[in-house]
């Protein structure tokens, strides 16, 4: 991290960032801070970059080094592609990267998962690397499993999980399907600082990544996989859950986990929660609740 930057330490930072941003939301943001010498906020956006850690990144969405935005994320996927080259045993580029995205989105910001998902793709496909990313918004645990279901190098999601709607995060997953641990996460730290500059021009190539012959879309095979693994391996009283009619209510906290929800109640051969019709769906503006995260027990509920 940057500590103590000096004023001008922080504009030239700044003026840096315009030379690489490519998307004009984050970089007028930028811009009309330098043009009326708001050294301030520019400090809070530069005057430290996210470290990466065990868990990732995670932080706020907005412009600059010091937030979650499409830049911290392809700088971040290219020291995590830089160490997997030095490290990974296989054949890295046709084991490939799992990539997924949630639902998370600023509009004050201007930014969101997706872009940050087709960004960090753009990355690995432009090193000649497979890259499996999602089509659609999925539950984090898929990425995962992917990862060890088709024998990936790594994976990556972005997502806050149940952090407030302003932030978002980067997870990490090992070619085991686990999160990150030490000293994997320092090393991936060294490599992301020794990568900062675009390694090619991303307004293109996230645009066109979709497109490339090395990115490839299998929700449907792999969420079939997932909960048929679920069905066959955790499953252990099926006829008893059909039997029950003790009913159940699942709030997706305005997330993106009911549908997955409801196929694991499948799997499980549980009739059918009773949803929370108000928090079901995907909403990144999470109306009915101020922290959507279901370990705060009473707090979440309010």
């Amino acid at each position: 991290r940057e500590h103590n930057m000096n004023d001008q330490e922080v504009l030239a930072s700044a003026n840096g960032w315009l030379d690489i941003d490519y998307h004009e939301p984050t970089k007028k943001a930028v811009k009309d801070l330098i043009d009326a010498g708001n050294v301030a906020e520019l400090r809070k956006m530069f005057g430290e970059r996210l470290a990466f850690g065990t868990a990732g990144l995670r932080g706020p969405m907005g412009s600059g080094y010091n937030r979650m935005n499409h830049i911290t994320v392809l700088q971040c996927t290219q020291g995590i592609i830089a160490y997997l080259e030095k490290t990974f045993t296989g054949d890295l580029k046709s084991k490939g990267i799992v990539i997924g995205y949630d639902h998370r989105k600023s509009a004050k910001a201007g930014v969101d998962s997706e872009m940050m998902a087709l960004a960090a793709a753009a990355a690995c496909v432009h090193r000649g690397i497979k890259t499996y990313l999602f089509a659609r918004q999925v539950a984090t645990p898929i990425v995962a499993f992917t990862v060890k279901h088709k024998g990936c190098a790594a994976g990556m999601m972005v997502t806050a999980s149940h952090n407030p709607k302003d932030d978002n995060g980067y997870k990490m997953y090992g070619s085991n399907g686990a999160q990150l641990c030490d000293p994997h996460d320092a090393h991936i730290a060294t490599e992301i600082l020794a990568n900062l500059a675009p390694w090619t021009d991303y307004r293109a190539a996230s645009a066109a990544v979709r497109s490339s012959p090395l990115c490839v879309d299998s929700f449907d095979d792999i969420s079939s996989a997932y909960f048929a693994e679920m069905a066959s391996t955790l499953c252990f009283h099926p006829a008893a859950n059909a039997a029950s009619t003790l009913p159940i209510v699942y709030t997706a906290m305005h997330g993106v986990g009911a549908p997955f929800a409801q196929r694991a109640f499948a799997a499980f051969s549980h009739r059918p929660f009773v949803p929370v019709p108000a928090q079901n769906d995907p909403d990144p503006t999470f109306p009915t609740v101020a922290y959507p995260n279901p370990e705060e027990g009473k707090g979440a509920l309010e």
